[in-house]
């Protein structure tokens, strides 16, 4: 998922990520967080529409 463009990543290549990080074993939090954290960057880029 990492080093792609914004533009470029589909929701369904989230929603992969998160379901080989719980498959994995990753602490429901940790992954909560970092999508969190992509969630708020992606809102940060549509407000001032940088992206739709």
């Amino acid at each position: 998922m990492f080093g792609r463009r914004l533009l470029d990543l589909p929701p369904k290549q989230i929603d992969d990520w998160v379901t080989a990080q719980r498959r994995a074993g990753w602490v429901r939090v940790a992954i909560y967080r970092i999508a969190s954290t992509l969630r708020n960057a992606l809102n940060a880029a549509v407000r001032p529409w940088r992206l739709r």
